[in-house]
């Protein structure tokens, strides 16, 4: 439904972590469109066949719960692996920013701002 889309993309505020109106949710899905190009070149084409139809359901609906949707992505999780082997101040700086995530996640469930 594209006007769903559009809807759900321009047409509502933003909040750091909502249901259907979350920032996190647009990052990781603006991630994963990013991502793309890399993982069509460096994996087969069945496996990136499979991360298109896996990680598009969510980008054509509501953007509810994207993060959770990306996990069963696995092909995007081959590439990184390949380009953090060979690039060790680029696998330090994604830990840094999951671990900086991580905290903040988990900050915002202690203080009942987020449940899940």
């Amino acid at each position: 439904n594209p006007e769903l889309f559009f809807q759900n993309l321009f047409g509502t505020p933003l909040s750091l972590h909502g249901l259907t109106n979350s920032l996190f949710d647009r990052l990781f899905s603006g991630f994963y469109l990013l991502m793309a190009p890399f993982v069509y070149k460096k994996t087969n084409k069945v496996l990136f066949s499979y991360y298109l139809l896996i990680g598009c359901v969510p980008i054509l609906g509501s953007f509810m719960g994207y993060m959770r949707y990306l996990l069963p992505a696995f092909p995007l999780f081959i590439v990184l692996g390949q380009t953090f082997s060979k690039k060790k101040t680029l696998f330090y700086t994604y830990l840094y920013l999951s671990f900086s995530l991580q905290i903040l996640f988990v900050v915002m469930s202690a203080l009942a701002y987020w449940v899940a």
